[in-house]
């Protein structure tokens, strides 16, 4: 099984610009409050939606919500849980997906959205090289919500491309946005989940419909927050990057295993290049928090240099602990 390790040093502020993030999480929060007034109608959750244990326990509570813990996997999720029709809410009309759309996010946002569209769009070209996957299947893109990755894609070539329910406010954008799931046997060489598996309802539904639609030996490419990722479980509700509703689940490393096992596709590559678990604990503990965390931690932070926290990150990495996953799987092709 191939593994990803990245070896530049990426500064937090990079990846969330601290005037643009705190507003963000600022807003996802007031959303997610919004809804708690619905909670009567909230769907309980008694099995871990990855693995299928129901072998859980409570985690912790954020912003009123509550987030439970699989003894088996490991795997981090809400329950009780919003409704699909609440969640779409959520990302197309909340005052969240209001804010995602303003020039405000966008300009504030820019550099790293340019970064994902073209490291997206070169990952997709390289595996389908790698792979041998130019046939006339269309590419899948799950929730769009970056019209420049898909405009990326056709410049390199990569058609024809289908957004399976992209944001309302992309929709214009599109002659046709079916739902995944009304994608069965379109023979897909790929489809691509970025950043959305963390607020689905039920992974499952979706790794399930990927499978379906994908043709033999198509691949599923998934990016997702795990909650077996070093940043998360030391700071565990103290995790200023984690909050609902944008994550319901934070599948682990196992539980991702577990749940790509359960629908029929075999794993190519897992990683977890995340490089900066490090540098969130670090601000964290920098900040004043009052939180405990384990003595060695502590001696850690406050008596080892940069280096050694370089070094650090890149132990995660390498042994998957890192709370940003990536993950290629592949439709096993029937003999």
């Amino acid at each position: 099984m191939r593994q990803s390790v990245v070896n530049e040093q990426l500064d937090e502020m990079d990846v969330h610009p601290p005037n643009i993030y705190q507003n963000f999480v600022d807003i996802c929060a007031t959303s997610a409050y919004e809804l708690l007034d619905q909670s009567d109608d909230f769907v309980d959750l008694n099995f871990c939606p990855a693995c299928n244990s129901e072998n859980i326990e409570h985690a912790f509570k954020k912003h009123g919500y509550e987030y439970c813990t699989c003894l088996s996997c490991s795997t981090i999720f809400i329950s009780p849980r919003p409704s699909q029709s609440m969640l779409n809410w959520y990302l197309n009309e909340s005052p969240t997906a209001a804010f995602r759309n303003s020039d405000e996010y966008w300009q504030g946002m820019e550099i790293r959205i340019n970064e994902l569209i073209n490291f997206r769009a070169r990952w997709i070209s390289e595996l389908c090289t790698r792979f041998a996957l130019n046939s006339n299947g269309p590419i899948v893109d799950v929730e769009t919500r970056l019209i420049g990755y898909l405009n990326e894609l056709e410049r390199l070539n990569l058609t024809p491309i289908i957004s399976a329910k992209p944001l309302t406010t992309l929709r214009d954008n599109f002659d046709n946005t079916p739902e995944l799931v009304n994608l069965d046997n379109s023979n897909a060489r790929v489809v691509t989940a970025f950043d959305n598996l963390e607020h689905q309802i039920n992974p499952l539904d979706l790794v399930q419909a990927s499978y379906n639609t994908l043709s033999p030996g198509g691949l599923l490419i998934i990016t997702t927050r795990s909650g077996s990722g070093f940043d998360i479980q030391v700071l565990w509700e103290h995790c200023s990057t984690i909050f609902p509703i944008e994550h319901i689940n934070l599948i682990s490393i196992e539980g991702m295993k577990a749940l790509l096992k359960r629908t029929g596709f075999e794993i190519i590559e897992i990683s977890t290049p995340g490089q900066i678990d490090v540098q969130m604990i670090e601000r964290v503990l920098n900040e004043g928090v009052d939180i405990e965390i384990p003595r060695f931690l502590r001696y850690f932070f406050t008596h080892r240099d940069k280096y050694a926290k370089h070094r650090l990150q890149q132990f995660l990495q390498e042994n998957l602990l890192s709370s940003y996953m990536r993950v290629v799987a592949r439709k096993v092709i029937e003999k």
